[in-house]
């Protein structure tokens, strides 16, 4: 799963339990290209996820992935990808 298809899927997962969704029946479908979403409500939720979510980086200090022994290192780098794979950005 791309970086960007793991940032739209956790934003489906966080819509879909919103009012805009469950009570007004705001539509999750995308346009025909895939930029941005048919119902104006969602989309505008869709940008401010998108600013938030860039707004934050997760930095690991380079102390972090030389000073452990494999199994730490291992167990690191897992944490980092798994943070990745939710379309946050994460430095090394």
């Amino acid at each position: 799963m791309s970086f960007q298809e793991a940032r739209r899927a956790a934003f489906l997962v966080w819509i879909a339990g919103r009012k805009v969704v469950k009570k007004y029946n705001a539509s999750l479908a995308m346009n025909s290209d895939g930029t941005q979403f048919v119902d104006y409500r969602v989309n505008d939720r869709w940008i401010a996820w998108n600013a938030g979510i860039d707004s934050v980086t997760v930095a690991v200090p380079d102390a972090c992935m030389c000073c452990y022994e494999e199994g730490e290192r291992e167990m690191l780098q897992a944490c980092v990808e798994a943070i990745g794979a939710v379309g946050v950005r994460v430095s090394q």
